[in-house]
């Protein structure tokens, strides 16, 4: 449905010194897809939506919807915003607050430039729209009566009522509260999935991606770094950045003594010891590496407990627990390991472990992840 070829957009500050912008990125959207660019504020993801819609002119690129061209640099093409068949949903809802909530609703079809409708057919399709999203009951309200969790909807159906090849995105849960922010996205996800349009999602929420999207582009300093399904991102990190910036992580450092291929395990040195870890990628000799792994997947047991049946032999080390946090339904250790390494580790709460309690800790070798040093 979309193809992104070397997207280049390069903000310039008022000192004439270059500022941030996106640098090179190269994606493509399948049709019916949910796709979320993710990244920091300042990575280039607005600038990279903002480009797809027709409201930034690239410097150099190519964008192409359903295989036909709307900028492509080398051919001096460009086409009008209002000519690129996507429905766009910014971050403040952009509502209108002078016209009910029939009339924001309308007015895309009210105004389109390729298809006349009559007043009746216009209604017609705003009211089954509108009952898509839950609003068929305000439908003459006025917008200055809504709350935002209403706005937002609305801003969705005015989006959706003529029929956008493409749908993008703009954080558009992050003025709701957090018990609304999770009622929308399982709202979003439904709508999405019911009316099959093809989406661009950006977000800095990392559970948001997670949960709504069927592929994620990590975004940094204006570059693609990462790019995969949520459990691709968040299982097997390409980098330390997006280890960190993808839920809570461990991270310690080592060295590699032997050259290490892609898609492999090997031993890394540590100051708690060796590590056997899984290589994402190529690795030589004498590298300082980064190891990797999620607090959920260390298993914890009392020290003197005997080990569970079908456990690897590697990776078991003695720590002490120095803080115990109950969060609900998880419970949450910091134990120190070797020489005063500390260790987040998530677990089911109930365990017979507590503070100052000598415990052992176990890093499954598959789930420990080793990187390059950044």
């Amino acid at each position: 449905m979309l193809k992104v070829e070397n997207l280049w957009k390069q903000y310039v500050t008022e000192d004439g010194t270059p500022g941030g912008g996106v640098f090179g990125a190269n994606f493509e959207v399948a049709e019916g897809e949910l796709f979320t660019l993710l990244g920091p504020s300042g990575c280039g993801k607005t600038t990279t939506l903002r480009s797809i819609a027709g409201l930034e002119e690239p410097d150099r690129g190519r964008l192409a919807l359903n295989r036909v061209d709307i900028f492509n640099s080398d051919k001096r093409v460009a086409v009008p915003s209002y000519d690129r068949d996507i429905g766009m949903v910014f971050q403040s809802y952009a509502i209108w607050p002078h016209m009910t909530v029939f009339e924001n609703a309308a007015y895309p079809l009210k105004v389109s430039r390729n298809k006349r409708m009559s007043a009746g057919e216009i209604r017609a399709k705003v009211q089954a729209v509108l009952k898509t999203v839950g609003m068929e009951d305000y439908i003459d309200r006025p917008a200055t009566q809504l709350s935002g969790g209403q706005q937002q909807r609305l801003a969705l159906a005015r989006a959706l009522t003529r029929e956008p090849k493409l749908l993008l995105l703009d954080e558009p849960l992050s003025n709701l509260d957090a018990q609304l922010r999770e009622q929308m996205r399982a709202e979003l996800l439904r709508l999405q999935r019911e009316t099959g349009v093809t989406s661009i999602y950006v977000t800095h929420d990392q559970s948001e991606a997670l949960a709504l999207s069927d592929r994620i582009a990590v975004m940094n300093l204006g570059k693609i770094v990462q790019l995969g399904t949520p459990k691709e991102i968040y299982q097997r990190p390409t980098s330390e950045f997006v280890a960190n910036f993808i839920g809570k992580t461990n991270l310690i450092h080592g060295n590699v003594h032997a050259n290490v291929g892609v898609n492999a395990s090997a031993k890394v040195s540590t100051p708690i010891g060796d590590l056997l870890a899984y290589f994402t990628a190529a690795i030589p000799a004498g590298a300082r590496i980064g190891v990797v792994i999620r607090p959920e997947n260390i298993d914890i047991q009392a020290a003197h407990a005997a080990p569970p049946a079908g456990m690897a032999a590697e990776n078991r080390f003695e720590g002490v627990v120095e803080r115990e946090v109950y969060l609900g339904e998880i419970e949450e250790y910091t134990v120190v390991v070797g020489k005063d390494v500390r260790v987040t580790v998530r677990t089911s709460p109930g365990k017979p472990i507590g503070v100052n309690d000598k415990v052992m800790v176990h890093f499954p070798p598959d789930r420990t992840i080793a990187l390059i040093e950044e």
